[in-house]
């Protein structure tokens, strides 16, 4: 469960886009939006996307990757993750952390 499920509803997190780079290629997220989004359709058919804070890519061929996670009001968070096929990695916890005013 994303951490911002625990904020007050005026400090919730709004993610822009998340972009992940690497071993040649480029993938760009924004969240799903609308009132009926079908999430579990995005996970059965192993594609990419990004709902309510969580996001998922799918197919990724082994290497080095950098994760950069863009949010309204926070500084951008790069982290590099390392990806090995048919090896599902636990769910990571990234914290942002406000703009600098």
């Amino acid at each position: 469960m994303p951490a911002d499920k625990y904020l007050p509803a005026d400090k919730k997190i709004a993610i822009q886009t998340i972009t992940l780079s690497g071993a040649g290629i480029r993938r760009v997220l924004s969240p799903l939006t609308g009132e009926n989004i079908d999430y579990m359709g995005y996970l059965i058919s192993r594609s990419d996307f990004c709902y309510d804070g969580s996001f998922f890519f799918f197919g990724l061929p082994a290497g080095v990757y950098e994760l950069v996670i863009n949010a309204q009001g926070y500084q951008p968070l790069t982290q590099k993750y390392s990806v090995t096929p048919g090896k599902q990695d636990e769910q990571m916890v990234s914290e942002l952390l406000p703009e600098k005013l």
